[in-house]
């Protein structure tokens, strides 16, 4: 705690001077931690990001730091044993709220009952008087509650120890090699989808265990892999720490006390994980680290894989980055001789990778695009249909993905071609039917959806395009009796959706899940043996440079959720 004005702040100790120029130099009022919050390996990664990504030392420490080790200090206000006679002016009711509130109170609470400027004189007044004696209380640490916070709900107990395919002893024993050895080394597990590379993660950890270190374990989000979760927690029980966003500041704090005392041997989260404060670091882990969300956008911009790169190096420790499909510059690193390559070409217990099919809607299927009615049009080709309607009658699961949410693109109006902006950005907004709202999907503005066109005033407004709700829709006409679902943003707004709608997929509860790129994610459900890709070709324009690469990584991925059980699997791509 370091003065600052009149009020008192917290500060970290991020360098030590033995000469300054300053010519006046303020004590520290308090040393609020026993122990240093920051290891030299992550007061080094500060700096480091502090130059690389052009911060200041403060803006980086906001992001890696809890908001409870930010907290400020509170004025305070006592009341004084006396008689002062204060009347029932403005003075007399602030004394009377200090008294009912024990005898003494924050200013800020004191803001609350008494706004406006008059407040802060009184209370100079009442200071002056002696009815007040002003204090400073110091920042206040949250006490954890000694368990580690997970995700919530339910958990799967995973006592299921796999024998290592010989493609996994090869890697493993480069990776165990380097981990007993130590020091730094980056290697890119490449293996296709259903390879066993969480299997390499879980033995890695293991040895680094035996060597006395640390590991930490990064997913692009976590709240939708919780199958990997489990198996990090059953394969290490009690000894797991969860960082992600829903935690509370008390329980984040909590968390990052127990890591940081060494009370816990793994940490799994999302990007920011990449900051939690181990001591000992031997591993770092970073799953599908092709995933565009490990990048943050918002605040400090910086991308969690390569901090983790950057962290192993300062640690002095290895660092796996695995993917089904590696982003290039990944591969390019690894031709460069700065990543070593290992590779899992084949699936566990030899499971053949699933059968793929290309739909062109352009030549023989095009005309199953219109429905009997004329008006709107199916998004599902009869190859598919029918693919559907086997699947569902042999009583195995399907994944349908299409990577845009919502039920109609944008609105437009048949009789003057007006299209609904948004009034932010002017982007076009994208209907969304159940809600009935048109929301931008670049801001998040969304208003209440109308047929009434607001340029010309006729009743014309109509849908154009299509999202996962017109899917969805579609799905439940072609299949009625089928058990269906949709995951995309819309249905997992609240705390706990992706993993009640993940745990119902893997418990057979749904036999059809529409999606977005959130089925991609890594979901192991043995049922599951066909996928189809409504539009694969939709992203592939995108003004983006990484457009192509990531159509594919996309495609790669969702193709590999079919086929991973004992029957094989069947991906049809309509383009």
């Amino acid at each position: 705690s370091v003065p600052l004005g009149q009020r008192k702040v917290t500060g970290v100790v991020v360098d030590t001077l033995a000469e300054t120029s300053l010519k006046q130099v303020k004590e520290i009022a308090a040393v609020l931690d026993e122990r240093p919050i920051l290891d030299p390996s992550l007061l080094h990664l500060v700096h480091w990001l502090s130059r690389y990504y052009l911060a200041s030392l403060g803006e980086v420490l906001t992001t890696i730091l809890p908001p409870s080790l930010r907290s400020q200090s509170h004025r305070l206000v006592c009341a004084r044993p006396g008689d002062f006679s204060l009347g029932r002016g403005i003075e007399g009711k602030i004394f009377e709220a200090v008294q009912k509130k024990g005898g003494k109170a924050t200013v800020k609470s004191l803001v609350r009952s008494f706004p406006g400027g008059r407040l802060y004189r009184a209370l100079n007044r009442l200071v002056e008087l002696g009815a007040l004696e002003a204090r400073e209380r110091p920042p206040r640490r949250p006490r954890g509650s000694g368990a580690g916070p997970t995700l919530g709900g339910e958990r799967r107990i995973d006592s299921d120890r796999p024998a290592p395919t010989m493609e996994q002893q090869q890697a493993l024993q480069v990776i165990e090699g380097r981990l007993r050895q130590g020091g730094f080394e980056t290697f890119l597990l490449y293996g296709v989808t259903g390879s066993g590379k969480t299997e390499v993660y879980l033995r890695a950890v293991e040895e680094a265990q035996r060597a006395g270190k640390h590991s930490l374990i990064l997913l692009p989000e976590i709240s939708l892999t919780p199958q990997l979760l489990d198996r990090v927690e059953s394969r290490f029980p009690g000894r797991v720490g969860v960082l992600h966003s829903s935690l509370t500041g008390a329980e984040r704090w909590a968390q990052w006390w127990q890591i940081l005392a060494g009370e816990v041997d793994v940490v799994v989260g999302a990007r920011s994980a990449v900051f939690a404060p181990l001591p000992d670091l031997g591993l770092i882990v970073v799953d599908e680290e092709h995933d565009p969300s490990y990048k943050q956008e918002e605040g400090l911009r910086y991308h969690a894989r390569d901090l983790a790169v950057v962290r192993g190096k300062l640690a002095g420790c290895a660092v796996i980055l695995g993917s089904a499909t590696p982003s290039i510059e990944s591969f390019h690193n690894c031709r460069q001789g700065r990543y070593r390559l290992l590779e899992l070409s084949q699936r566990v217990e030899q499971r053949a990778l699933p059968q793929v099919e290309v739909v062109d809607l352009r030549q023989g299927q095009i005309e199953n695009f219109k429905s009997q009615n004329g008006r709107s049009a199916t998004l599902i080709s009869s190859s598919l249909r029918e693919a559907l309607q086997e699947n569902l009658a042999r009583g195995y699961q399907s994944l349908v993905f299409l990577n845009r949410r919502g039920f109609s693109n944008f609105l437009q109006c048949r009789s003057c071609g007006f299209v609904l902006r948004c009034a932010r950005c002017s982007v076009s907004m994208t209907f969304h039917l159940g809600r009935r709202l048109v929301t931008c999907h670049h801001c998040g503005f969304g208003t209440p959806a109308n047929d009434r066109c607001p340029q010309c005033g006729n009743l014309t407004l109509s849908g154009i395009g299509f999202g996962t709700e017109q899917v969805e829709q579609e799905l439940r006409r072609l299949l009625p009796r089928a058990r269906i679902a949709r995951m995309d943003r819309d249905t997992t707004s609240k705390r706990g959706a992706h993993e009640r709608l993940i745990r119902q997929w893997e418990r057979g509860e749904i036999e059809e899940l529409v999606g977005t790129q959130m089925i991609t994610k890594g979901h192991d459900v043995g049922g599951v043996t066909l996928v189809g890709a409504i539009l694969a070709d939709l992203s592939l324009n995108l003004p983006d440079f990484r457009a192509v690469e990531r159509t594919f990584q996309l495609l790669s991925q969702v193709a590999g959720r079919a086929g991973r059980g004992r029957e094989p699997g069947r991906v049809i791509i309509q383009t």
